[in-house]
Order: structure tokens, then sequence, then C-alpha cells
């Protein structure tokens, strides 16, 4: 009431004047609605009555120096529950305040903003940056367009965006340049699917906890059952770069020879799987070499390594073994020349 003028007061009681519709005394709240049409009487498209006696030839202005404002103001009399609202602008922004709840502006436009900022078309479709949407929300721009959802309370975990749907919910990202089109799906089977849309190739995240891959012609090339064992279609290429290494030690082929000799092996089989292994328990593999960051694991570079070191040392021995029997050949081949000297001159 403090910014108000005088003005404003005269221009509220006119248009009040002439926009009030009031309900006789003893009317219930169903009574103070607009009547149902009569036989014949013209109704707009919601089927409500139109009021034909009432007929607008020019503008309301409200006029005044500082915020001017028309006020909405239920008041109880006829039943309904007081309410009052408060449409009204300045060079702040356009409002709308609700005063009944605590002054509250649940609706705000700032001068500048463009054509098209928010628009309701006659389908019910809403474009933001567009009059004229294709979707029941649109948000177009150039260069600009965003959605951003910001929940600044407690750092607890919770849910901000949901797809529902009596269907299997898709979500799409498409590049309008190129056309490549990827989709991210549930599955009929209950599980989650990332899809290239036009191929074959796909991730599937089964509901079951394995995740398998398909290529471009529908073939499986990767799975990754739930109990940790995969299978590929392909050749799996660990990363072993000398530019990604560090603290590189030359390896005593011999020692590792050595120690291979000892290692226990055997023939086993997973708690839960049906297939038998051979090889060493990680704990005695460990405990022999010193490799890999875990006593319970054993990575396929440190066996092969372990393989390649043995070879090597072995090759050693053979070449050692192949130059001593070479020496031997030759002794016994004088041997035999010596001998058979005696025997001739005999």
């Amino acid at each position: 009431m403090a910014r108000r003028s005088l003005p404003v007061l005269i221009a509220l009681l006119v248009l009040s004047s002439v926009l009030a519709v009031g309900t006789a005394a003893g009317q219930s709240p169903e009574e103070g609605r607009p009547p149902e049409p009569g036989p014949g009487e013209p109704v707009d498209q919601e089927g409500e009555p139109i009021d034909t006696l009432v007929t607008y030839t020019e503008d309301v202005t409200i006029q005044t120096g500082n915020t001017p404002m028309l006020r909405l103001l239920q008041d109880g009399t006829s039943g309904f529950t007081p309410q009052t609202w408060d449409v009204a602008g300045n060079e702040a922004s356009f409002f709308i305040r609700d005063v009944t709840n605590g002054s509250t502006l649940p609706f705000r436009i700032y001068p500048g903003a463009g054509s098209g900022s928010l628009v309701i078309a006659n389908d019910s479709q809403i474009g933001i940056g567009t009059t004229g949407p294709d979707a029941r929300l649109e948000v177009t721009g150039a260069g600009d367009a965003q959605i951003l959802v910001d929940d600044n309370g407690s750092d607890d975990k919770r849910t901000l965006f949901v797809l529902e749907n009596n269907g299997i919910p898709v979500f799409r990202f498409e590049n309008a340049t190129d056309g490549t089109v990827y989709e991210f799906a549930l599955t009929r089977q209950g599980g989650f699917q990332i899809n290239e849309v036009g191929s074959q190739a796909r991730f599937v995240f089964q509901s079951s906890g394995g995740l398998v891959a398909l290529n471009q012609d529908g073939d499986q090339s990767f799975n990754l059952r739930p109990t940790g064992n995969l299978e590929i279609a392909g050749v799996l290429t660990e990363s072993s770069d000398v530019a990604a290494k560090t603290n590189l030690v030359p390896v005593n082929s011999q020692s590792v020879l050595e120690q291979v000799a000892t290692l226990p092996l055997f023939t086993w089989r997973y708690t839960d799987s049906r297939g038998i292994h051979l090889g060493p328990m990680a704990q005695d593999f460990h405990e022999a070499f010193g490799l890999g960051h875990s006593p319970t694991g054993i990575a396929s570079l440190d066996t092969s390594g372990v393989a390649l070191a043995s070879v090597q040392a072995l090759y050693e021995l053979n070449q050692e073994q192949a130059a001593y029997i070479e020496t031997l050949e030759e002794r016994i081949a004088a041997l035999e020349a010596a001998v058979e000297a005696l025997t001739s001159n005999d």
C-alpha cells in the first residue's frame, strides 16, 4: 500500500465497476460460478457462455509513477476461500504476486525478454525460445539452448531427472549436422541399453547384472557375465608402452626359471564355475615373484613375462649345453681318429 498512489486506486475502482460480477446474497459457491449456457446461446472454445452484452472498444490503462498494479481479490463473501493476487509491473519486472501466501512472486518477466521467450501454443505445447513448438516442451536457441537442473540443498543423493512411460522410455542424442543418433533405453527383459540408431551396434546392461556388446552386424563381441567371466570375440590388448612405465630393472632369467621350477601348479575350478583351469595360486605366484598389486590376483602381463623370462633362461642353458656337446663331439672325433690310426698301424 505504501507504493500505491491515488490515480491507481481510482483506476482500480473504475475498472472493478466495469468488470465486477457479483453473486446474489445467500448463493452457494457452486451457484456463484458462471451459469451453464442455455439452448442456442453462444459459447466459447471452453464451452462457457459468451456475454454478448459486454463489448470492449478501448484499452484499459493503469498509469502511475510507481508500480501500476491490478489486484484480484476474492474476499470469501460467496463461500470460496479468500485469495488475493496482484498483477503488476515496474522497471524491474512484470510479475504476479500471491498476496495471500506471503506475497511470493511465482511468475516474473524481466524487461528486454525476447519474443517467444515463453509460448503456449493452441495445441498446449510449450515453447521456450520458439513461437512454434513441436513437442510438449521445446527449448530452442542459437548456441545457448540449455536445461539446468540445480538442487542446491544438502549433498544427499536424490533423483533430479525422471522418464516415465507405459512402454519403454527412450532418451535420444542426435547430431543434426551428420545425422548420428544414439538412444538410451530400457529393454523388454528389464535391462538397459545404449544403441546407435540405424545399426545393430549396442551395449546392453542385462537385468541379471551382465554387460553385452554387439557389433554393427548384431554379433556378440563382448560379454561380461555377472560372475566376472569375460568373453571377447577379438583380441585383448593390454597397455605396455615404454612411455607409460618407470623403474625399469633388468631381469635375472635364470632366477625366474628356478622360481618357476618350484612353483606349485594345480588344476582347479572357481567356486561358482564349472570350467576346469590349470595354473598357480595367486598367493604362491605373488610370494615367488612379488608381482602385481594384489596377492589374490594375477595379471596376464605378469604370467607372460614370467614365461618369457623362463624361455630365455632355457635358451641360455640350451646354448651352453649345445656348446658342451659340440666340444664333446670334437673330442670323441679326435679319439676315434686316434684309435683308427693305432689300428691301421697294427
